[in-house]
């Protein structure tokens, strides 16, 4: 089967360059130009903003936010889940070093155990029966234990809760 061309698509095909690579990369700038040019004359000629024209589809019953809303979210500590007040642990249990990990909210933890051992624990890991290490802070643990939180400290020498903050700008 042979492909017969008019004079006029000879005419034009005797234009394109003749050649091997130089000649093909030649082409498909030359397409990539056209197609730009196109692209930029679509822009222009097109009446829409910068986002777009939006159009709402109809009331969706979105009403404002109520401030009761935020009340309990934190938005630069979600990792967080501070449900409340933390009790100081009563079990014989003492904190040896943590190993914390900010970026995904997870850890470690070397826990003294009531018959003298000490162990590594992650969160999640399961220290006593019925006992789960829950979060790694720099200086503390929390330990959920029937449902609640119990915190663990490095040091429980002293009762964390009459300690009161100091601040470098409270003087």
């Amino acid at each position: 089967m042979r492909f017969f061309l008019d004079a006029r698509a000879r005419r034009m095909l005797r234009r394109l360059p003749k050649g091997g690579l130089f000649a093909a990369l030649e082409i498909a700038l030359l397409a990539v130009l056209a197609l730009q040019c196109a692209r930029l004359v679509w822009t222009i000629l097109t009446p829409v903003g910068p986002l777009g024209e939006w159009r709402r589809d109809g009331d969706m019953g979105v009403t404002a936010p109520s401030p009761a809303l935020f009340a309990n979210f934190d938005p630069f500590f979600r990792l967080s889940q501070a449900s409340g007040p933390a009790v100081v642990t009563g079990l014989n249990l003492k904190l040896f070093g943590v190993r914390e990990d900010r970026a995904s909210g997870r850890g470690s933890a070397i826990i003294g155990l009531p018959d003298g051992t000490q162990a590594s624990f992650a969160v999640g890991d399961e220290i006593l029966p019925g006992v789960k290490l829950g979060s790694v802070a720099f200086d503390h643990v929390m330990i959920r234990r029937g449902g609640a939180e119990e915190q663990l400290f490095i040091d429980q020498s002293v009762d964390p809760s009459g300690v009161q903050p100091q601040y470098a700008g409270a003087r």
